[in-house]
């Protein structure tokens, strides 16, 4: 059992290492509140989080404890509510930024944007381009005539619309592609092989006759050429290296010494292209600090920030900034405390951060000592739900940050790996247990990103239940498998027992509703499956934080509609209305229609009284506002008897209110039509938000978006789907000390470079502790679902 009273001494730094189901926020909090209660003033302690909405659960938590616990204490910090700094990281950042922005020559009213939302990025680029094309000098550019020699060559090869998808991928990666510096290759590597190959063709008269131009070529790129131009004679159809003897050719050597030859050329063929990639990496990212600094004067220009500079430029104000000693001791100056939450979501850039605002507090100097205050850091996380790799966390900082704060602080440190689980019933935890200590392991010279497991102990007295519900592969495994998960829903609901905790924390039983039930997926691509077989069974549902927004077929009616009503002789439009479920018209019928009198379909149905509400509706645009006409027609036309999932219905009210919106706005029908054409194709939309507390339906979302929460019942699908890796070419590998830029769009080819190698192998780490966050998540019981076959693929394999 792990000793809880340990890390409230408020005069200790900790990390606490709490596993799901801990009580993690609790123990924030009742940190939190010891420092209030030893008389330290709540604007003295920052609190930094990773998202808004555990921002404002860690306040309500103090809150509640307080009024339940210190009803005194909490009368007064309750009118000091505002002065209380818990925040994310981006929002601390900004606050810093925003109060020493005279330091940064920056206006304190600037603004943050969204350069997708603006095109910022793709009109720096377009500019950036043309200005190294054509000017014959740029002041403080000596090497433009290169710049220009690297964007001509590059653009040759791949073309002006890949090379700008290039660059702003080089955007993307912001802040890791200005911190870090593309990988260097090593030039003995590739002298090695080379010379291991040239003294290999050397061994028969054949090789030296069919590839001497390989012999003769000394540089990567004339040897790639060289080898493209006799690919034939080298390489098989399907890109691998002969093995067989051609006939008729004379050689001598055996069949097993000819395939040996063959494979040195292709090592070196291979070893040749790396070389060539990562010189076109160094005229990319050459390119790319160009057009970084054109875009920050155009964003100065326009005085505006974008979400990636908070990070960076708070890193650069706190560690090259002259100004620096004078910017610390303003932040030392009102703060003794640091709370980090959920720090297995940081990564090295933002512990830097973290690691300067404290480097006074380490040195035992100041004016703190002489007060006789003691600042300390409070770090909460847990390695094992690291999981948001793709937002840029590092799970390797946790270790670094244990390692560096014993070193700091000595007797001063105190590193709690707490063991208890108050949310899953027994079987679950042993089921957790059995599984991931034998998955999660790490040796002792391991490297960091690799997970250990620590078992933990159930405290509920609940026995819990897991459950394995496999489909057989078939042709349409999905939609099996989602009509299968929604059967076993039935059977479930008002059946089955769940518990809550009732008077004395005793657990309550009580009999499973549709919102106790949580569906979790790996991601989003068959959730159109899992909402067709629930509405099929009469399912209440809701998608939690869904995307995709403009793709669903409630907003596609919609849309459809107000492009009929906004322009009548959208035949098109017309058509995709006729046939929806509004009017649910057979395609015969709408042959039929087509024949009728009249220009446009819109003309044919005018005098069809099935379609008079379509007339009437449209008549209505010069004397109604739009979004009234809409909440007119779908009334009218029986609409919400169609769309009655709350979350469909959500989207319908959404969408409506994005016309009010526009209208209040004062834009026209036409700039109204032309935003939503704009959007067809967008699929980062996200749908309606719901209010799911209160809301008796199950819960269908991404295990990211579950992180933090937890639910009676839970199923995990999808089981058997595999993760496809390896799709990016451009990517970035962040250390400790370095972070190196990769390049490489050579499939075949990243699978054979260490570094690439090394990234795929995190990757895989990562997704064990996706599924541990997926099971964790569950109280009562955990069901896992997905198509299982011999080959045991996807998340079965841990099993």
């Amino acid at each position: 059992m792990s000793n809880p009273s340990s890390i409230f001494d408020i005069t200790k730094n900790v990390v606490v290492s709490a596993p799901a189901g801990s009580g993690k926020t609790e123990k924030l909090a009742r940190r939190y509140i010891a420092l209030l209660s030893a008389g330290v003033s709540p604007e003295r302690i920052l609190a930094i989080t990773f998202t808004e909405k555990a921002a404002v659960e860690m306040k309500e938590r103090i809150l509640r404890i307080l009024k339940a616990e210190k009803p005194e204490l909490y009368k007064n910090i309750k009118e000091k509510i505002f002065l209380m700094r818990i925040s994310t990281i981006h929002s601390f950042c900004l606050s810093l930024l925003k109060r020493f922005a005279f330091e940064l020559d920056l206006d304190p009213n600037f603004e943050i944007v969204d350069p997708k939302d603006t095109g910022l990025i793709d009109n720096v680029l377009s500019s950036s381009f043309t200005g190294i094309i054509e000017s014959e000098q740029v002041k403080g550019k000596e090497n433009i005539q290169a710049l220009r020699k690297h964007l001509v060559d590059l653009s040759s090869k791949y073309g002006w619309s890949k090379l700008k998808e290039i660059i702003e991928k080089f955007f993307l990666l912001r802040p890791a592609t200005l911190v870090g510096r593309p990988k260097l290759l090593n030039v003995s590597n590739f002298k090695k092989t080379q010379f291991s190959a040239v003294t290999a063709l050397k061994e028969d008269t054949y090789f030296e006759d069919h590839y001497k131009e390989i012999i003769k070529e000394d540089s990567p790129e004339s040897i790639v050429y060289a080898v493209d131009s006799i690919r034939d004679l080298l390489l098989t159809t399907a890109g691998t290296p002969r093995k067989n003897i051609p006939k008729d050719s004379g050689i001598k050597i055996s069949r097993e010494e000819y395939a040996a030859v063959n494979e040195k050329i292709f090592d070196l063929y291979n070893e040749a292209k790396r070389f060539v990639y990562n010189n076109e990496l160094l005229m990319f990212y050459e390119i790319f600090v160009f057009s970084n600094n054109e875009y920050t004067k155009k964003k100065k220009e326009l005085n505006v920030l974008d979400f990636n500079d908070l990070e960076y430029s708070t890193y650069e104000l706190l560690n090259n900034h002259t100004e620096v000693d004078n910017i610390l001791y303003a932040f030392d100056e009102q703060t003794d405390h640091i709370f980090v939450d959920e720090f297995q979501d940081t990564n090295f850039l933002q512990w830097s951060i973290i690691n300067k605002l404290t480097e006074e507090w380490r040195s035992g100097l100041g004016s703190k000592r002489d007060e006789g205050i003691i600042p300390t850091l409070f770090i909460v996380g847990d390695e094992k739900q690291s999981i948001f790799g793709f937002r840029s966390a590092n799970v390797e900082v946790f270790d670094t940050a244990v390692v560096e704060m014993k070193k700091w602080y000595g007797s001063g440190f105190i590193y709690e790996q707490v063991s208890e689980n108050y949310r899953s019933g027994k079987e679950i935890v042993e089921y957790v247990n059995k599984i991931f200590s034998r998955i999660m392991t790490r040796g002792r010279f391991e490297p960091k990103w690799r997970t250990q497991y620590k078992s933990f102990d159930s405290i509920r007295n609940v026995a819990g239940k897991v459950e394995i519900l496999e489909v057989p592969k078939g042709e349409k495994d999905s939609l099996a498998e989602a009509r299968k998960v929604a059967g076993r829903i039935s059977e479930l609901v008002g059946k089955e027992d769940v518990y809550t905790k009732g008077v004395d924390n005793k657990e309550v039983s009580g009999k499973i509703k549709k919102g106790d039930i949580a569906v979790l997926l790996r991601k989003r691509t068959h959730l159109a499956d899992f909402e067709e077989a629930f509405s099929k069974a009469k399912i209440d549902y809701v998608v939690v934080n869904g995307l995709g927004f403009y793709q669903q077929p409630e907003i596609i009616i919609l849309r459809s509609l107000l492009f009929t009503l906004i322009e009548p002789t959208d035949d098109y439009n017309l058509y995709l209305l006729l046939k929806s479920r509004l009017f649910s018209l057979k395609e015969e019928e709408i042959i039929d229609l087509v024949s009728k009198e009249g220009k446009t379909l819109y003309e044919k149905i005018r005098t069809n009284e099935k379609f008079k509400i379509i007339i009437e509706h449209s008549l209505m645009l010069n004397t109604t506002p739009l979004n009234q006409i809409l909440e007119s027609f779908m009334e009218k036309a029986k609409g919400w008897k169609y769309f009655w999932e709350p979350q469909r219905s959500a989207n319908i009210k959404k969408f409506i209110e994005i016309v009010q919106e526009f209208e209040t706005r004062g834009d026209s029908l036409q700039e109204i039509r032309a935003y939503f054409e704009e959007r067809v194709d967008t699929d980062e939309e996200p749908k309606a938000n719901l209010n799911t507390e209160d809301t008796d339906a199950v819960r269908i979302m991404t295990v990211h978006t579950a992180k933090g929460l937890e639910f009676p019942v839970v199923f995990f699908v999808r089981m058997g789907e595999e993760v496809r890796r390896d799709r990016d070419y451009i990517r970035v590998n962040e250390g400790k000390d370095m972070t190196g830029i990769l390049y490489c769009p050579d499939k075949e080819i990243r699978g054979k470079i260490s570094e690439f190698v090394e990234l795929k192998m995190k990757e895989e780490e990562e997704e064990k502790r996706i599924f541990y966050v997926a099971v964790t998540r569950a109280r009562d019981r955990l069901i896992l679902s997905g198509v299982r076959d011999e080959k045991n693929k996807g998340f079965w394999k841990y099993l």
